[in-house]
């Protein structure tokens, strides 16, 4: 689905299936310069992605990926900017505990 297709149609959050990897569909992995430790990290930090609640992937990859405003994302969603600035905030910070969690997990082995 492009950026365009979106900014063009209104969609649901309810619209986008829970099982799209955000990995598979946004991020490449064929880049040769990075370094192995900095490809760890990535697909750790994507994998922490893929298993947030659909609602707030979506305005990550929204926001992050996409490089969509909140404006612009509103207008996507249907959902008022406040809610968007909202939801994006608890993605991150999810997303920052559950960073934490593995990282903390990490160093016990």
């Amino acid at each position: 689905m492009g950026i365009n297709h979106l900014r063009k149609k209104k969609i649901e959050l309810s619209d986008i299936p829970e099982e799209e990897s955000f990995t598979a569909h946004f991020i490449s992995d064929n880049d040769p310069q990075e370094s192995m430790e900095d490809n760890e990290i990535e697909a750790m930090t994507l994998k922490l992605i893929d298993h947030l609640p659909p609602h707030y992937k979506t305005i990550l990859t929204l926001y992050h990926v996409d490089q969509m405003n909140y404006g612009e994302i509103g207008e996507v969603t249907g959902m008022p900017e406040g809610t968007v600035k909202n939801y994006l905030f608890r993605a991150r910070n999810l997303l920052k505990e559950k960073v934490k969690k593995y990282l903390g997990k990490e160093q016990l082995l």
